[in-house]
This record gives structure tokens, C-alpha cells and sequence, in this order.
């Protein structure tokens, strides 16, 4: 019986040193792996265009600032279809969607969101944007008016606006 135990005990111990090696394998190539994931994406992210397409194809609702950046044209109205939807589109005086914004009334409160395109509403009708939507719950929230600005662009985010 003490021979059983002793032959038994060494093999125990190579089972878990091979669990322990597989286990520091697979942890390392998941590393590995995830590295190389956020370096591509980081790769990508700082050489890319805008994923619509060169700004001069989307039919004067972009204007280019400079050779890396573009925004929203001021006082552009029209239409997109994505995906077979179409969408009418009013960019401001301002260069942000939606209707104009009046001077600021007694009371009011203000917020502007910045962001991409889920802030610009890409693909949906003004009333479904998320600045919309903000500003019909803020109001029924604090029981005031309320003004949501929409500084969104599609394939922008604040990285992309300019420092002052």
C-alpha cells in the first residue's frame, strides 16, 4: 500500500505541472492576442478616412478643414438613404443637425453633446437622435426648457476637434 501511494503521489504532481503549462501558455497567447488587437486597432484608427467615403462623395454635407479633418457644412439641407431608408438631414447655421437654435431664454438650460456618429443620428430621423431624446427627458426631468445641441459627425469623435 505505501508503494501505491508513492507512485501515485509523483504522477499527481506531473498532471498539475501540465495543467499549470497549458494554463501559462493559453494565458500568455490571450495576452498576445489582445495586443495585437489594440495595436491594430490603434494602427487603423490613425491612418484611416472616414468610413463613408472621401467627404466630397457625400453630396456637400461635409466640408474639409484641412487634410485630416472635415465637418458638418452650415445651412446644408437634404437627404441620405442607408440601407435603404432615407433620411432627411438639416444642418443648422451653426453646423450641427437640427433646426436653428435661438438666443438663449430666461431659465433655460443648455447642453451640447459631441460624439460620432450616434450622437449625429446616422441613419434616423431627427426626432430618434440621442440629443432629442435627451432634451424631451431633461425638460419632463427638471420641468423647464431645455435646448440639446447636436455637435455629432459620423466618423468623428472629440479627438477630432480642433484645440483652442
Amino acid at each position: 500500500m505505501v508503494a501505491t501511494t508513492k507512485s501515485a503521489k509523483p504522477r499527481e504532481t506531473r498532471v498539475r505541472r501540465w495543467f499549470k503549462l497549458l494554463g501559462c501558455a493559453g494565458l500568455s497567447l490571450l495576452l498576445a492576442l489582445l495586443l495585437g488587437v489594440v495595436v491594430l486597432e490603434w494602427v487603423l484608427r490613425a491612418n484611416s478616412n472616414h468610413y463613408l467615403g472621401p467627404p466630397a462623395a457625400l453630396n456637400g454635407l461635409y466640408e474639409v478643414r484641412d487634410p485630416r479633418t472635415f465637418g458638418l457644412t452650415p445651412g446644408w439641407v437634404g437627404e441620405q438613404t442607408i440601407e435603404g431608408r432615407a433620411t432627411s438631414i438639416s444642418i443648422n447655421s451653426l453646423g450641427m443637425r437640427g433646426a436653428e437654435i435661438e438666443p438663449k431664454q430666461p431659465g433655460e438650460t443648455r447642453v451640447l453633446v459631441l460624439g460620432d456618429s450616434f450622437v449625429f443620428g446616422h441613419g434616423v430621423a431627427q426626432q430618434e437622435t440621442i440629443p432629442v431624446r435627451l432634451e424631451v427627458r431633461l425638460a419632463q426631468a427638471i420641468g423647464a426648457r431645455v435646448v440639446v445641441g447636436n455637435c455629432g459627425v459620423a466618423g468623428h469623435g472629440t479627438r477630432n476637434l480642433p484645440m483652442v
